[in-house]
């Protein structure tokens, strides 16, 4: 055997075969995972909320890649990675057991495997008592009525006991054509307890929509109520404050009072205007009484211009002490044209100026 020179030099072959298996042993290792220590609910297990907190505990499993431990069998003692999988199962056994309530947690310590804890919780809470929950929640539906509740807070009741019975009862179908059948059907079932259950005041609408071929959706069905809401309110907001609907949503603050038209107009100069068509002054042919016919107010402007004119005649000038009219001393001199028709009563165009509403 060939004695070992201490004073003997290293190759760089050797140099570089120890740089190599130093780089390996510094190495990180990529395949240890980070598990967080906790995993923490909104809310723990009890008595009445099994099928949320189940949804809730599957996604949370989900996201840290370890559904599989509640449902998938456990590993065989003898797989080589059965070590490395027990100790992910009993993080995963842990997790479980604290997002139980401490009235039920006494029931599950004695459990060692996920899947066999998850198992347990469902016979315990859910064996037997599905079909139970699904007819109540089936009856809450179909008897729920809006009354005082605003729409919204009855839509929301609504939807909240139809998420729980997808929950519990889940589209059994498997081919695509029949999820789609089954589907609509449900939507169907539910846009009949949305219309049943909303007060009776929107009787209409509710036709309406039931008329229509196919049947809306029950989410239209709800935005359709929900904009016939706010317009009647915005009448009612209308009515109350004596504006048009379209000031209110516009916003604007215009009020349309004949009095204000009239004073308005009776401070433009009208009187360089002629008409073309009849001669008359203040006014022009668009305006024109004799062309394009006299307003419905005419007769009665007519009424009351005799009658003050008789109170003039008898009174002296204070007919307006008893009429509340402004007095009027004489016929203007433009109010020549006769209204055909009328008994040649005079038609004076103008009135304030009225003509130019046409």
């Amino acid at each position: 055997m060939a004695e070992t020179n201490p004073n003997q030099l290293i190759t760089m072959e050797q140099m570089e075969h120890m740089l190599k298996l130093f780089q390996q042993l510094n190495k990180p290792n990529t395949n240890l995972e980070t598990i967080p220590s906790e995993l923490k609910l909104a809310e723990k297990l009890n008595y009445q909320n099994y099928t949320t907190w189940c949804k809730m505990m599957q996604i949370a499993l989900e996201r840290r890649g370890r559904l599989s431990h509640i449902i998938d069998e456990p590993a065989n003692i003898t797989d080589p990675n059965y070590q490395t999988w027990k100790q992910k199962d009993s993080i995963v056994l842990s997790w479980i057991i604290s997002n139980i309530d401490t009235d039920l947690i006494n029931q599950f310590l004695d459990y060692t495997v996920a899947r066999d804890l998850w198992k347990g919780i469902e016979i315990l809470l859910n064996s037997g008592r599905d079909e139970l929950q699904i007819f109540d929640l089936s009856s809450q539906a179909n008897n729920i009525k809006q009354d005082r509740d605003p729409i919204e807070v009855f839509y929301g009741k609504l939807t909240t006991i139809w998420k729980e019975i997808d929950r519990r009862q889940p589209n059994p179908m498997k081919h695509t054509e029949d999820i789609t059948i089954f589907n609509t059907f449900i939507q169907k079932q539910r846009l009949f307890q949305f219309l049943a259950g909303i007060n009776d005041t929107f009787d209409k609408e509710k036709r309406d929509l039931l008329n229509q071929d196919p049947l809306p959706t029950v989410e239209i069905a709800y935005a359709t109520i929900r904009r016939e809401i706010s317009r009647r309110g915005i009448m009612i907001q209308a009515s109350s404050s004596g504006k048009h609907p379209s000031e209110i949503g516009s916003g604007l603050a215009v009020k349309q009072y004949r009095s204000e038209t009239s004073y308005r107009r009776d401070k433009e100069d009208k009187t360089h205007l002629k008409c073309s068509y009849c001669g008359g002054s203040r006014h022009t042919k668009d305006g024109c009484f004799k062309l394009k016919g006299y307003p419905e107010w005419w007769e009665e402007h007519r009424q009351r211009r005799a009658a003050t004119k008789a109170q003039l005649n008898q009174t002296g000038g204070k007919a307006h002490s008893v009429t509340g009219l402004p007095p009027i001393t004489s016929t203007p001199t433009h109010c020549t044209e006769t209204r055909e028709g009328n008994n040649g009563v005079e038609g004076c165009p103008d009135r304030e100026d009225y003509w130019s509403w046409y």
